[in-house]
């Protein structure tokens, strides 16, 4: 259960009655879970109830009105992942809408986790997609199963349709971390009804890659296809996207994932790999290693020490395809980390004698290494020039704070502003920690960008939002996300887990509850 993604595991685990559970070292304590009160709920922002929790949200922007303003989150304390919408560019928002789960079995519950959102590209449709995981309340543990699904709407957000089955789960199959996209820049009678979806699959003999595809709208899809597959489960986080679009018969997707290599999860290097289809996904290229042997992976909490939030995700890939048909990719790697007989988790040393001091061993039984340290992550970037997608430039690290504070969870979009494709990263920053004592316990949202003849060279990293939030100690999400129109004003669109109402350091990193806030960056 470890390697699902955070919020399908605590979905699981919340579905099964439980309220305490261990895991990678921590012992984690799950709310009880809220009567459903719409009347209760505050608009501002975006999602910020005192009574539910918002977290790991996603954002779409109408690619030709940029009027309308889509997001889409968890909703924890609900079994409903929510949307909210905007319809002035996102200066206030109304929701929320609560996203349609399949009816379940018979003596079944549902929940949803996972969610993400994406226009069209002609702007006609809005797609949800998200995971439906379904069990048996009296015999969770033993009847969990779950579905990738997709809901759509026409009408910018205020109604969604009966979820469609996009990656189907069942015995010996969970799939996981799902996500969805279209061809962003590619508008035509070609493409506007594609829609682009992976997931991980964990069976019984490991893990794979699984991709489909839909043609009419998200109103059916393909059998899946699987484009990895790793007997040790060392593949997540994968992403597909659209790219040019030649013609009725060639177009080119992306489909690219996180790879931990055969030196074992989370310890050591790991790669960004990728396939790449010419043909609308019915056919797939050889893998390629778009980031090759990359030093050092995340551990599974951010250090140090294991002290705050899940963090390991931070390694999964970001991506775009510009309208010059360039590829970017962005990700978290810690340079800093120790890598000789770490575990992976984070955590300190293992006291094995109860002595009250580390004794050089892991809770596995080998020898250790102390916990993550402070300086547990910065951004990096990579780009193709163009299909096939097949070769990638050096890790380039956008990050550009001083040591002891940790950057993950990057996001990257393209803006055209005057004709430039103007390439825009943002990513939850914890250098506004450097006041407090305490290394990493605040984080703020920062962002960079970059342009075609300074590839590699970033501008000065920014603060974009206006306040600080303090760490959690267990779940803010996966991600942050995202979005920009192709017309109108040049906003890029970021909206991330806000926890700006905590105050008390450190005792509020304890506090599950979660808001969303989101910003505008005018870009130059």
């Amino acid at each position: 259960m470890d390697k699902l993604s955070g919020d399908a595991l605590l979905t699981i685990q919340a579905m099964r009655g439980v309220t305490t559970f261990s895991i990678g070292g921590k012992t984690i304590t799950i709310p009880p879970a809220q009567q459903l009160d719409v009347g209760l709920l505050s608009s501002q922002p975006v999602g910020v109830s005192d009574t539910y929790h918002e977290n790991e949200p996603s954002i779409a922007v109408r690619p030709n009105n940029p009027s309308f303003v889509v997001a889409f989150m968890h909703y924890l304390g609900t079994p409903y992942c929510a949307a909210f919408r905007s319809t002035n560019n996102g200066l206030t928002w109304t929701g929320p809408i609560l996203l349609p789960l399949p009816a379940p079995p018979s003596g079944y519950v549902v929940w949803c986790s996972d969610p993400v959102v994406r226009y069209s590209p002609d702007g006609s449709k809005v797609y949800a997609a998200y995971m439906a995981i379904f069990c048996d309340p009296n015999n969770c543990g033993n009847t969990t199963y779950a579905h990738i699904v997709v809901s759509r709407s026409t009408n910018n957000g205020q109604s969604w349709s009966p979820p469609v089955i996009a990656i189907a789960g069942g015995p010996n199959r969970f799939p996981d971390k799902p996500w969805l996209d279209v061809h962003r820049f590619y508008p035509g009678g070609t493409t506007n009804n594609r829609v682009y979806v992976t997931a991980t699959v964990f069976t019984s003999t490991g893990c794979q890659i699984e991709f489909t595809s839909s043609t009419n709208g998200a109103t059916s899809f393909a059998t899946p296809q699987v484009v990895s597959t790793s007997p040790g489960c060392m593949v997540q986080g994968s992403r597909p996207i659209g790219g040019p679009a030649v013609s009725s018969s060639v177009g080119y997707v992306l489909v690219c994932w996180y790879n931990s290599e055969d030196d074992g999860w989370r310890v050591g290097k790991f790669d960004i790999r990728c396939r790449t289809s010419s043909d609308y996904g019915s056919n797939w290229g050889a893998e390629v290693a778009a980031v090759d042997d990359m030093y050092s992976e995340l551990t599974y909490w951010l250090g140090p020490d294991c002290a705050y939030h899940r963090w390991w995700g931070g390694m999964f890939p970001s991506m775009m395809i510009g309208p010059d048909g360039v590829a970017h990719i962005v990700f978290t790697a810690d340079l800093t980390r120790p890598h000789p007989f770490d575990d992976g988790s984070g955590c300190p040393e293992w006291d094995a004698n109860g002595d009250g001091s580390p004794d050089d061993i892991d809770s596995d039984g080998t020898a250790g290494e102390p916990g993550a340290d402070v300086e547990a992550g910065d951004i990096f970037y990579v780009r193709s020039p163009g299909p096939p997608y097949t070769t990638w430039s050096r890790p380039h690290m956008v990050s550009d704070d001083y040591g002891g504070f940790a950057q993950g969870y990057p996001t990257v979009n393209v803006r055209v502003v005057n004709g430039v494709p103007i390439v825009f990263v943002a990513w939850m920053d914890h250098r506004v920690s450097s006041w407090t004592g305490y290394p990493n316990i605040l984080y703020s949202i920062f962002a960079s960008w970059t342009y075609p003849g300074r590839w590699g060279w970033w501008e000065p990293n920014v603060q974009i939002d206006s306040v600080e939030s303090m760490s959690d100690w267990d779940f803010i999400g996966d991600y942050i996300d995202s979005s920009t129109a192709n017309t109108g004003t040049p906003f890029v669109h970021v909206i991330w887990t806000d926890r700006s109402d905590k105050k008390s350091i450190p005792g509020d990193i304890v506090d599950f509850e979660d808001d969303v806030w989101t910003t505008r960056v005018s870009l130059p």
